[in-house]
């Protein structure tokens, strides 16, 4: 009787678990600022998850609802791609921005060095 009990607990928080994982994917703003918060809170609820599998399965437990489990699983995998593909966005916008700043700085700096040290071409005519 007690390990039904504990089964049960073990189940529940796993379904609670689940639950919120996949309504902060719903959630989700679609900034890529959040979006890593996001990936870090779901981190440490995927290692809750990992230590709740293995005790279930050590009690040689199956999930009560399986296919539930792989409906949320599979909609929180697919928010986390998502999320994953606007913060490589996002990055690639600041990589290009970055690459335009510096152009714009060497620019600058060779106008400047050239006023500093003017150069004339000696032409003969």
């Amino acid at each position: 009787m007690g390990t039904d009990l504990k089964a049960g607990e073990l189940q529940r928080r796993k379904e609670e678990i689940l639950k919120k994982m996949a309504k902060n994917m719903e959630e989700w703003d679609g900034k890529a600022e959040s979006g890593i918060l996001l990936i870090d809170e779901n981190e440490t609820m995927i290692g809750e998850l990992k230590v709740l599998n293995h005790e279930l399965k050590r009690l040689e437990i199956q999930p009560e609802k399986p296919r539930l489990e792989e409906e949320k699983l599979r909609l929180i995998s697919e928010g986390l791609e998502a999320v994953i593909r606007e913060i490589l966005h996002q990055k690639d916008e600041i990589l290009a921005e970055k690459k335009k700043l510096k152009k714009n700085d060497d620019l600058e700096s060779r106008y400047i060095e050239g006023r500093e040290t003017p150069r004339f071409i000696d032409k003969k005519i």
